[in-house]
């Protein structure tokens, strides 16, 4: 009898994986945004500052309208950017993964911001926000990223240009359908680490995979546990 080859048995796991929720992380793709305030430039609308412009799929400095930002003309305070799902995450506990591109220049990076979904049927500013539970941080070019529950705070380099990814995980009893990006203004320096405490968000993206219940677990545990069966009774008649 042919022994469980390699390719079999990492078939059968990847079965088992998907039935029991295991699912790969899927990019999430947005129908909109909106934003407390967005900064504008003079009277040119074109060039306006908007949260759309950080889900438009341009994930590189692009003049003069890549990207959310808030300088208000005199100074930056707390705003909050709405990203609407193009399809609703299913109700449970998701495994989120948040990239956020900024790629301006001349230390235009977020400095204190929170995260957090939606459920409300119809995603707007004012809905109630789930927050996330951040797992872990990391950014490029040397900036440091501390957290705690849904917030961050960067310390460390402050570079010309960073990109943060951030894990977390969430749970919803009711379909996710947007995502909150929360800039607070740090004690009068603005929610960025710009001089006058602007940032330009690039590129907000979300990738998110659901977290299987303990019986799941339990399913793929015993599943697991036959394909081994399988294969060593294999091995052992070949």
């Amino acid at each position: 009898m042919q022994v469980l080859n390699s390719f079999s048995r990492g078939f059968a796991v990847t079965a088992l994986l998907a039935a029991s929720g295991f699912a790969s992380a899927a990019n999430l793709s947005f129908s909109g945004a909106n934003a407390t305030f967005a900064q504008s430039l003079y009277t040119d609308t074109i060039s306006n500052w908007t949260a759309a412009k950080a889900i438009d799929g341009n994930t590189t400095a692009n003049g003069l309208s890549s990207g959310w930002a808030i300088f208000d003309g005199t100074g930056t305070n707390s705003h909050s950017a709405l990203f609407v799902l193009a399809t609703p995450l299913a109700a449970g506990t998701h495994a989120l993964t948040f990239t956020l591109s900024q790629n301006f220049g001349t230390e235009h990076t977020l400095d204190t911001f929170y995260l957090a979904t939606t459920s409300d049927v119809m995603p707007a500013l004012s809905n109630t926000q789930n927050l996330v539970a951040i797992t872990g941080a990391t950014a490029t070019n040397g900036a440091i990223l501390n957290f705690s529950g849904a917030g961050i705070d960067a310390d460390g380099a402050n570079p010309a240009t960073s990109v943060y990814t951030i894990t977390a995980t969430v749970f919803s009893a009711q379909p996710i359908t947007g995502m909150f990006l929360n800039a607070v203004d740090n004690g009068g320096a603005g929610p960025g680490r710009q001089a006058n405490g602007n940032f330009v968000l690039t590129e907000f993206q979300v990738s998110a995979s659901p977290v299987p219940e303990a019986s799941q677990w339990a399913m793929m545990a015993a599943g697991l546990a036959v394909v081994g069966q399988l294969a060593r009774r294999r091995k052992s008649v070949a």
